[in-house]
């Protein structure tokens, strides 16, 4: 594998993920803004990473497989930190990598490739969206009753495109 920026950027997406949960499951708002910082700055890298590739050539199979898995570590990460924290129910978690692993497996069993799905691209975007969400709410201290009354409705429609994109995966593959 050729280091290349897009590489980089994938790379630095799980890379960021490791503070951004650290500081995600510490007590404090300073601690809430710098998770809230890192996530947001590994989430751009989703974006970053794509276009570099794409500008300067450089989409390889590996991006293709690595860009995927970085979105899941980031994402997942945060979620399962905030399971640890009572703000997301754990059922809503273990749908989302439990939709992740049947799809990681139907992939790799596949003989065809197969891009990515406009549900599949929604779905990362809305996982992250969703988390930058989370993140703000706790850095703004709504973390008492009003936040439990606006979380469940995004996170149940999270995970209701989380569930949906998988399905459009098995179905487009069969």
């Amino acid at each position: 594998m050729k280091a290349n920026l897009a590489n980089i950027l994938t790379f630095s997406r799980m890379m960021l993920a490791v503070p951004a949960v650290f500081f995600l499951l510490k007590d404090g708002p300073h601690y809430h803004l710098l998770a809230l910082l890192f996530f947001s700055a590994a989430s751009v890298t989703d974006f970053l990473d794509g276009y570099a590739a794409r500008v300067q050539g450089t989409v390889s199979e590996f991006g293709g497989k690595l860009d995927p898995f970085a979105d899941k570590v980031l994402v997942i990460s945060a979620m399962l930190g905030f399971a640890v924290l009572g703000q997301v129910p754990l059922w809503m978690v273990i749908v989302m990598i439990a939709r992740d692993v049947v799809v990681t497996i139907l992939r790799s069993r596949s003989a065809r490739k197969f891009a990515p799905g406009i549900l599949a691209k929604s779905k990362t975007a809305l996982q992250m969206s969703a988390v930058v969400f989370l993140m703000l709410m706790r850095w703004l201290g709504a973390g008492n009753g009003t936040f439990r009354g606006i979380i469940y409705p995004v996170m149940l429609g999270v995970t209701v495109i989380t569930v949906a994109s998988g399905l459009e995966y098995v179905f487009r593959r069969s």
